[in-house]
């Protein structure tokens, strides 16, 4: 009787480490599922960027990136528009704030010339020169801009991943 129960109990046993073995196997390829379908997502989203990566679309999406962010309630219209990274960059510092119109003045962007350069399928940056007008009740003035931005597509959709140069451009007079 007792050797008939260590059997039994031996046999559970074997039969449990063979069931919890066949668990982890499930488990390890679940695990490898999940990372092949995050691959073939990853791979669907270069391929529809690379689709998308083109200088026509790319510079519309660059020049009214541009007009957003120099229009009223920019913080609010801008978001969609950039990355989360570069949005929190953007707005952790004071830098960039005084962009922001008020109904003293209107800022617009005009006579805009773009330039495009793909860095990869999901990358690229636009190089845009245009002339920063400024009208306000004392007057108006329009200067000329160079903004640089690097763009990528995420999610569905191309991004403002960062603006690398915003400065107005200086004549020298001799």
């Amino acid at each position: 009787v007792g050797s008939v129960r260590m059997c039994i109990r031996d046999r559970k046993y074997s039969d449990m480490k063979e069931e919890l073995a066949k668990r982890e196997s499930c488990t390890e390829h679940i695990e490898i599922i999940e990372r092949l379908q995050e691959q073939i997502s990853d791979l669907q989203d270069k391929q529809e960027g690379s689709k998308t990566n083109n200088e026509k679309t790319i510079k519309d999406k660059a020049l009214f990136y541009l007009k957003t962010f120099y229009s009223a309630d920019q913080e609010k219209n801008i978001k969609p528009l950039m990355t989360d990274e570069a949005y929190q960059e953007l707005y952790s510092t004071d830098e960039y704030r005084w962009t922001q119109v008020t109904s003293d003045y209107k800022v617009s962007i005009n006579n805009a010339t773009s330039y495009y350069s793909k860095i990869s399928d999901t990358e690229c940056t636009v190089l845009v020169l245009a002339d920063f007008d400024v009208d306000s009740s004392s007057g108006s003035t329009s200067s000329p801009f160079i903004f640089q931005i690097e763009m990528q597509y995420q999610n569905g959709e191309w991004l403002v991943s960062e603006i690398l140069k915003n400065t107005m451009i200086q004549y020298n007079s001799y």
